[in-house]
């Protein structure tokens, strides 16, 4: 046991000192040298030189943001003659009515969007761009989810002179996702955390340095003959996304990124949507591995397979936390020496720490919202809470992505507008709030037996895992009770 326990708290602490290696080179490469951002020359646009543009659209059962959708890409400023949009509607609700309503108020004549529906949802989201991008020759194509709602100088930012898609060895640039929700409610500010971290600082920092960009799936504009190169868009992993930008990297073809290219989009309001969320990038980014890691190993074309690497098996932390939990009172009550227990333990402080410097940064960083030090008081330590929950579920998800490609591609619910709604009645309870229930009554029992044996700081990891993962059962209980009374409410009347 000891061996497994060593080994796990080994990988724990490579993930924080590759972490913390992010958040010191963003602190000393990049942020040192940081520009303000600049507006874009519009003025110098060569408007005739322009290129063609593919807009794709994914939608699946969207009906409370598809119109936001349409409307905001119809007010998109750019050549009309230059520009046409994809509607990819894979609905079997009254998104697919909602959308045509639309449509034909906007765009009556059909000159600026297609309507694309599919009687099956084969290769879900992948599948779905592969069919509509068979049916373009655009030069670029940019891709918007159906929350996404891109300002009207999207486009022309992207190519306004010096842009890095005049570089033909760029396979794409990715703007920064901003939220429109953010401040919905405490789960949405310390998502935005979450996330922010990745665009103000990990994004950056790779930026800096010959390391691999990754594409996000939504927000940002592809070069139509990178994908080709590539073989186009594949559906065997559920991270379609990571999956081409390492294909494409693994061809010489890599992404760029622009901090000041932004694009509103909605954080999911409550846990169960964004556990959803979670478990499709954690299952999918493990099949990416799966499927590309030998590959990325043996490439002469990356230039850092560390972070590579780090990359594909990001969400690895999250089985690694798992088995530490689940073995450690037991190496405890072992009678193991305090001088082994020692080192091990501080791998969990070392990851603790790097996860709060992360999060602490970003908050500096967002220094255009409107938060106090007050705020960073009470969200920063939720945000560890919340990445520490995630352990159980994450776990689950990521172990599944090793094991097999298989998998449905699971919608995160939108609410769009009515930002009053939970969406709690939209969704069913998955299983794996039970394990979580077990694991977090687990950690809470075997705390409470170490200390009650006299180890105080041994402890501390059992209880305070327990503790957070039974914290958040009881937060997705509550509306789930609410959604029951609701429904038995509605059978007595």
């Amino acid at each position: 046991m000891i061996i497994i326990i060593s080994t796990v708290s080994l990988g724990i602490a490579v993930f924080a000192l590759l972490e913390l290696r992010i958040i010191l080179g963003y602190w000393t490469r990049v942020h040192p040298h940081k520009q303000p951002d600049c507006a874009a020359d519009y003025d110098n646009l060569d408007v005739d030189n322009l290129p063609t543009v593919l807009i794709q659209l994914p939608i699946y059962n969207e009906p409370s943001v598809a119109a936001a959708l349409v409307q905001a890409i119809d007010a998109l400023r750019y050549p009309r003659d230059k520009l046409s949009v994809q509607l990819l509607d894979d609905s079997t609700d009254e998104t697919t009515r909602i959308i045509e309503s639309c449509l034909a108020e906007v765009d009556p004549s059909g000159s600026l969007f297609t309507h694309i529906t599919r009687a099956d949802r084969v290769g879900f989201k992948a599948g779905a761009l592969q069919v509509g991008l068979d049916q373009s020759d655009a030069e670029f194509v940019a891709i918007f989810d159906a929350d996404f709602l891109p300002p009207a100088n999207f486009l022309l930012q992207a190519f306004a002179p010096g842009s890095p898609l005049e570089n033909p060895d760029i396979a794409f640039l990715q703007g920064r996702w901003t939220f429109y929700n953010q401040h919905q409610n405490i789960l949405t500010r310390v998502q935005s955390i979450l996330i922010d971290r990745h665009f103000y600082i990990q994004k950056p920092f790779q930026k800096s340095g010959p390391l691999t960009l990754h594409f996000n799936g939504s927000g940002g504009i592809w070069r139509r003959s990178a994908i080709a190169q590539a073989g186009g868009w594949s559906s065997d992993t559920l991270c379609e996304d990571l999956d081409l930008t390492y294909r494409c990297a693994l061809m010489g073809h890599f992404g760029a990124y622009d901090q000041s290219l932004e694009c509103p989009s909605e954080i999911p309001p409550n846990l169960q949507a964004f556990k959803m969320q979670q478990r499709r990038w954690a299952k999918g980014s493990a099949q990416c591995a799966r499927k590309l890691m030998t590959r990325v190993l043996k490439s002469p074309a990356l230039a850092s397979r560390i972070d590579d690497v780090h990359m594909l098996l990001g969400y690895l932390i999250h089985p690694l936390l798992f088995v530490f939990v689940m073995i450690w009172p037991w190496v405890v009550f072992s009678g193991v020496d305090d001088h082994v227990l020692l080192p091990l333990q501080t791998t969990l402080v070392l990851g603790n720490f790097a996860a709060l410097f992360g999060f602490w940064s970003t908050y500096r960083l967002r220094a255009k919202e409107n938060t106090t030090w007050k705020d960073a008081l009470i969200e920063v330590p939720v945000a560890l809470a919340l990445a520490v929950t995630l352990m159980v579920n994450n776990t689950v998800a990521f172990c599944a992505g090793l094991l097999s490609d298989n998998g449905t591609f699971e919608r995160t619910p939108k609410q769009g507008g009515a930002l009053g709604n939970t969406l709690s009645h939209h969704m069913a309870t998955h299983w794996v709030i039970w394990i979580e229930a077990v694991v977090g009554i687990y950690g809470i029992a075997t705390g409470v037996m170490l200390f009650a044996d006299g180890h105080y700081i041994w402890g501390q990891p059992s209880l305070f895992m327990g503790l957070a993962l039974f914290g958040l059962l009881l937060v997705q209980l509550g509306p789930i009770a609410k959604q029951r009374w609701r429904q038995k409410a509605v059978i007595v009347s």
